[in-house]
């Protein structure tokens, strides 16, 4: 069993790829964002990961494609000078160090793409035991690189490389950083709500059941399910309210009592009993 859980860690610090067709059909290469990213256009050094995931697709290059770029430039130049007129979705080549380089191309999207974060969140702005973290990770996904020297130099820690560089960091892109810290804010708030709605239905609530805001960071998939469980367990001397084997059976049920605990609380003036 220790030997699987070193081999799952080893999986997780391993960086992963895609196995991808390149300019011959019988031959398959190795890639990934991380590659892609760092082996963009040089006209594209200024895009931040996140920009890039954002606002560009790579995508097998056409003959259409390679005639759309002999000529874009010349074509944004007239477009700009008449006023009028619309371009097609720009598009770029990759470094020619980029294993696809001559069968691959950028597209720049019409309409941009959200980008959805794996793994851990990013963490606190404002806590002193996470500043590294948060700074290795904002300076990441928000400053442009192509290497982590880029990034943070060695004789830097990841809090002095976010400060030294914060005023690279586009209008745009602090806008998300801004909306991400207050994401944790929020939730920090839902979290003191909820502690106070638990311990205002019952007082000898096991401790461990109230949730702890400085625990966000690293939010689990099963969050309100475990916050259903911790509401379930109040009353573990009624028969009634006994466990299920499985979360369908008797949901109705739970749900009353669930909502019953928030209503007694009395926090809610205009709830209706019924």
């Amino acid at each position: 069993a220790k030997r699987e859980e070193e081999q799952e860690e080893i999986d997780e610090a391993e960086e992963q790829f895609t196995v991808e067709q390149s300019d011959d059909p019988k031959k398959y290469v190795l890639s990934n964002t991380r590659l892609d990213y760092e082996m963009r256009d040089e006209s594209l050094h200024d895009v931040c990961l996140y920009e890039f995931v954002s606002e560009f697709e790579k995508r097998r290059m056409t003959a259409n494609d390679k005639r759309i770029m002999k000529t874009q430039a010349k074509r944004q130049t007239e477009v700009a000078s008449r006023g009028r007129g619309r371009l097609p979705n720009q598009r770029f080549l990759f470094e020619r160090g980029h294993p696809q380089h001559e069968s691959h191309c950028l597209l720049k999207r019409t309409i941009s793409y959200v980008p959805v974060l794996h793994g851990p969140q990013i963490p606190r702005c404002d806590r002193d035991d996470t500043r590294e973290r948060y700074g290795r990770a904002i300076l990441a996904l928000f400053f442009p690189w192509r290497s982590v020297s880029d990034l943070c130099s060695v004789d830097e820690t990841w809090h002095e490389a976010l400060h030294a560089r914060e005023s690279l960091i586009t209008v745009n892109s602090k806008r998300i950083i801004g909306n991400i810290q207050l994401l944790h804010e929020c939730k920090a708030d839902r979290d003191e709500h909820l502690k106070q709605v638990m311990e205002e239905a019952q007082t000898d609530i096991d401790p461990k059941l109230i949730p702890d805001p400085r625990e966000n960071e690293i939010e689990e998939i099963e969050d309100i399910d475990s916050i259903m469980d911790a509401l379930a367990t109040f009353d573990n001397s009624d028969p009634n309210m006994a466990r299920p084997s499985t979360r369908k059976q008797n949901s109705n049920k739970y749900t009353k009592t669930t909502l019953d605990l928030v209503v007694g609380s009395g926090r809610f003036s205009h709830s209706d009993s019924e």
